[in-house]
């Protein structure tokens, strides 16, 4: 058994895994793009020092010039990539420092709630100790005991009544002779056929004992009619003396001071309510500053793309390739050395270029599954499921499943469903019983039946009908 505070905690802990793991992806993925742009610097001065190998002074100078260009518009990209992203930095860092405020608070109101329930929990028993000596309270908790009891046993009888109608009606159903008749209304005023059929239904009726197996089965269908009709009737009067019940109990609240601490709980959750909005709001500017932050990582922001762009097509350019074929057919082992570096690293570049897709999938996947443990976060507190009164049955479940749903092999609706089954609310321990045996307890502020609650629900007693019949 775990509060629903631990399980929130649980699943912030797991988005805090979650963060964890990107800002490692990331770092890794920022490595990754730091070695491609160091290998492009080297492929730049490979291509300078081959220019003056091979190049004569005019040449040499436009080449120089145009990777001199290149360079320095990629620099300037990247100088401004990297202000974009410091200022991303900036923001997720101020977003982080507001989140860490706002559960603070949120603990502080949470914690604030907790004491308010005890607080109105130690004084409903002071209001039941005093209304123990109460007359009016106590002779209308014994009239509720009553009818809570009579309806109970009416409600058993009539549930009987009717499984025997079931189960005992189904001879005279399956019987196709006795089911034409009695549809024909055959021995009532209803009944209308000319005379020659007349004739032939009253030989049929003869034929199968029509008569006394209709009064058998009028009687097995009348039965429970009448019973359920006294059982729904004895529900509303015993309704209606809880009801009474229930209002002399929130007078008595509301003289005892309760009502005011019910106020305040109430304003307590409401500002609460607030919190958690303003959490949400942070944690989605945080996911959508986190996917940012994801794209300058794999170099797949603006910026970043442009400067690739430009050195690549720089290297395209046809006085470029020249150098690189003219270097393959020189003696010169100097050359060689160069033009061996050159693809030495273009292999390790379509390296990296692999490993930064597959990290960067990696990342996408990481991003996917915190925005749904977000989802699930807001959702929880939407649920009221975070409330001190709230409890579920098996955490290490609820964890079980909360994986299961983010690698996908659990549904969405089946993992809330599973959730709601395991939810209860914890209530204040009953006080003294006005009534020795009623079905009414405290709890929550109010009396509520133990069969679903005032107006709900069936009660279900001791006692036994049984009818005759039969065909």
């Amino acid at each position: 058994m775990i509060t629903g505070r631990q399980a929130l905690g649980s699943i912030e802990s797991s988005l805090a895994s979650e963060r964890a793991e990107i800002d490692q992806m990331e770092a890794r993925l920022r490595g990754l793009l730091g070695d491609e742009e160091g290998l492009r610097k080297e492929d730049l001065e490979d291509f300078r020092r081959l220019a003056k190998l091979r190049l004569d002074e005019l040449l040499e100078g436009r080449v120089f010039g145009e990777i001199e260009r290149v360079e320095r518009q990629a620099v300037t990209l990247l100088a401004e990539r990297d202000q974009a992203k410091a200022k991303v930095d900036e923001e997720l860092a101020g977003i982080e420092r507001e989140l860490t405020s706002l559960k603070a608070q949120r603990d502080a109101k949470s914690d604030s709630i907790d004491g308010l329930e005890a607080e109105i929990g130690r004084a409903e028993d002071a209001t039941r100790t005093r209304l123990e000596q109460d007359r009016e309270y106590s002779a209308q908790a014994e009239a509720a005991r009553k009818l809570d009891i009579q309806a109970a046993n009416a409600e058993e009888k009539a549930s009987q009544s009717e499984g025997e109608l079931s189960a005992k009606g189904a001879a005279y159903e399956s019987n196709a002779l006795f089911m034409y008749l009695w549809n024909r209304k055959y021995r009532t005023a209803e009944y209308s056929a000319f005379p020659l059929f007349r004739w032939l239904d009253g030989r049929v009726a003869r034929l199968i004992g029509y008569d006394d197996a209709r009064a058998n089965f009028s009687r097995l269908r009348e039965i429970p009619k009448r019973l359920r009709e006294h059982a729904d009737r004895l529900d509303s009067e015993a309704d209606a003396e809880d009801q009474r019940l229930m209002d002399l109990w929130q007078k008595a609240r509301q003289a005892d001071g309760i009502g005011a601490l019910d106020a305040k709980k109430e304003a307590a959750e409401g500002e609460l309510e607030e919190i958690d909005a303003a959490i949400d709001a942070a944690t989605a500017r945080q996911n959508a500053l986190l996917e940012e932050r994801a794209s300058f990582a794999a170099g797949e922001d603006q910026n970043s793309k442009a400067a690739i762009d430009l050195l690549a097509e720089e290297f395209r350019q046809a006085d470029l390739a020249k150098l690189l074929r003219d270097a393959q057919e020189t003696l010169r082992t100097e050359d060689d050395r160069i033009v061996s570096n050159l693809v030495a690293r273009r292999r390790e570049q379509q390296q990296i270029d692999a490993s930064r897709v597959q990290l960067k999938e990696a990342l996408d996947r990481r991003i996917q599954r915190l925005n749904e443990l977000g989802s699930v976060a807001s959702e929880f507190k939407r649920r009221r499921y975070a409330q001190s009164d709230s409890r579920f049955r098996d955490g290490v479940l609820i964890s079980m499943m909360l994986r299961d749903l983010l690698e996908g092999s659990l549904a969405r609706d089946t993992f809330w469903g599973e959730l709601n089954r395991q939810h209860s609310r914890r209530r204040p321990a009953p006080g003294p019983d006005m009534r020795p045996r009623g079905p009414i307890v405290f709890g929550g502020g109010s009396p509520s039946r133990r069969s679903g609650g005032f107006g709900g629900g069936r009660r279900s007693s001791g006692g036994g009908f049984r009818t005759g019949g039969g065909f």
